[in-house]
């Protein structure tokens, strides 16, 4: 689809679409960043997942705080969200999401065959790729970090909205409905708020269908015991007002395995990534990749000793 300069840097966005098997078309972008630096053997690909209602442009900032890590950067639009195809706010699975990411990945493994591909999500993000390394046996990523995943919502519903959401599932299950976000309660910064609400590409749409598939995925994320197939972070905001902390501080607790790492902020809202302060995070994003880069020589070196 060709390139698109954007702002934080000139990033370089060199999108493409991907049909998924039930016809829908998906927005996914490579952004090649001015200060990228190192060989494509020192570095790996990570690929960007965004929350509900938005899209990937938001996150066209990363690369500049991550470029000592990675030298190549992916974004994609989940199906009803920014620049992909689909009703806005609807999905006919939940695991219609978990399929599109697989398509997204198996793509940019043939596109960067040597690279070792990373996960970065955020909330709904996260949510998908949750469901993703708790049911893939095989490791389709070399590590995942996950930003406020969606485990539980701190919105609250009014009931008369949840049982018209539950008549509705049967009936008109995709009909839009607006969700309860405040936007104000995104972020710290009123730049990001202010652009959020003036961005055309975001929406504040609900199906039935999505919302019941959600709830339904959450629940089952909560029955499982683990380990990931891969390691994972969690970035836990300690004043979120739209997710639930507690809830993914239950799960980080419950889930049986040695490959994870939970660092709560307590003083920032949903977005880690976006709040005033945020280079503390990528920071603490790049000591644990380096953290597991290390791990990862020293156990070649032990394998080829025995």
């Amino acid at each position: 689809m060709g390139s698109f300069l954007a702002g934080h840097d000139m990033v370089k966005e060199n999108s493409f679409l991907l049909k998924t098997p039930d016809n829908v078309s998906l927005f996914v972008a490579k952004l090649e960043h001015s200060f990228s630096n190192g060989s494509p053997q020192e570095h790996g690909a990570l690929l960007i997942l965004h929350g509900i209602g938005e899209h990937s442009g938001r996150y066209h900032h990363i690369p500049s705080f991550l470029s000592q890590d990675f030298d190549t950067f992916y974004t994609m639009d989940l199906r009803g969200h920014g620049r992909s195809a689909g009703l806005r706010g609807h999905t006919p699975s939940f695991d219609s999401f978990v399929e599109d990411l697989r398509l997204v990945v198996q793509e940019i493994k043939k596109r960067e065959p040597q690279k070792k591909l990373y996960l970065l999500a955020h909330s709904f993000g996260g949510l998908i790729s949750l469901r993703m390394i708790l049911t893939d046996v095989k490791v389709l990523f070399e590590a995942v970090i996950i930003s406020a995943p969606l485990l539980g919502v701190a919105v609250h519903v009014p009931w008369y909205k949840f049982l018209a959401a539950e008549i509705l599932n049967y009936t008109l299950s995709a009909l839009q409905l607006t969700n309860e976000i405040n936007p104000s309660f995104l972020s710290h910064d009123p730049q990001v708020v202010e652009a959020y609400v003036k961005d055309r590409l975001v929406h504040r749409k609900m199906t039935p269908r999505l919302y019941f598939e959600m709830c339904k995925t959450i629940d089952w994320i909560f029955t499982q015991s683990g380990p990931f197939s891969c390691p994972v972070l969690f970035l836990v905001p300690g004043q979120d007002k739209i997710v639930s902390s507690a809830k993914t501080l239950e799960f980080y607790q419950n889930i049986k395995s040695q490959d994870k790492k939970l660092i709560e902020y307590p003083e920032m809202y949903h977005e880690i990534l976006n709040e005033i302060g945020k280079e503390k995070v990528f920071e603490e994003i790049h000591a644990w990749l380096k953290t597991l880069k290390i791990k990862t020589v020293q156990h070649s070196k032990e394998a080829h000793i025995g």
